[in-house]
């Protein structure tokens, strides 16, 4: 039985085969070595909060720090308060202020001077 559907399935195949007109290529790009397949800090969203980090009863800025590591750099980030244009980019701005209004500067992003840094 399992011969006869196998002989069944060959025969539709090459029918179908010979049938088609157009066919398509498909192309995985990822495994191209010749394109540039690399993603920069500037290309992505990427900001986060710190909770309960209060001084005399009032929330203040305190000097944090992020750590870059690669293969080819060791690199303290500076981290500060996310301003679209600044250290975010322009293309999510709509989305940002639709989502959290008026609080985008309550929360942290690594400083623009690192923006080209590669993440992958």
């Amino acid at each position: 039985m399992m011969t006869f559907s196998s002989i069944i399935f060959t025969i539709y195949s090459i029918i179908d085969y010979i049938k088609f007109n157009n066919p398509s290529i498909s192309y995985l790009i990822r495994f191209d070595n010749s394109l540039n397949n690399t993603i920069y800090l500037r290309d992505t969203l990427f900001m986060f909060r710190f909770y309960r980090v209060y001084l005399n009863s009032s929330e203040t800025d305190l000097n944090y720090r992020g750590k870059y590591f690669s293969n080819f750099k060791n690199i303290e980030l500076n981290i500060e308060r996310c301003e679209i244009g600044k250290n975010m980019n322009i293309k999510f701005k709509e989305c940002l202020e639709k989502k959290y209004k008026d609080q985008i500067n309550k929360y942290y992003c690594i400083s623009s001077e690192h923006e080209n840094l590669p993440l992958f």
